[in-house]
């Protein structure tokens, strides 16, 4: 666990991060997704829908934009982000243009 606002002390990072998406990696999401019924069969008729869910309370308003651009520039599906009640017009606007709820 990293240093962070919920853990006072650093074990370093779980994890590498990811600092330029544009060297080439790229994640790619399925156009369809599939149903299976509850033996494991695909079921046609019915498709299922994604949606990505968030929450960022507690965030400055530039602190968005970095993950607004990287989710749309990865995904073009339903994205629905839970903010402070009191966040600013120009946070919402631009949640707005991004087709963000």
């Amino acid at each position: 666990r990293e240093k962070g606002e919920h853990y006072g002390k650093s074990e370093g990072p779980d994890f590498a991060l990811v600092s330029n998406s544009n060297t080439g990696w790229k994640m790619e999401y399925p156009s369809h997704l599939i149903k299976l019924d509850w033996d494991a069969k695909p079921n046609v008729e019915e498709s299922l829908k994604s949606v990505v869910l968030s929450a960022a309370v507690g965030y400055e308003d530039a602190d968005f934009i970095r993950f607004v651009e990287s989710i749309r520039a990865h995904y073009q599906g339903e994205v629905v982000l839970l903010v402070r009640d009191n966040a600013s017009a120009s946070l919402f606007n631009m949640l707005e243009k991004h087709n963000i709820q």
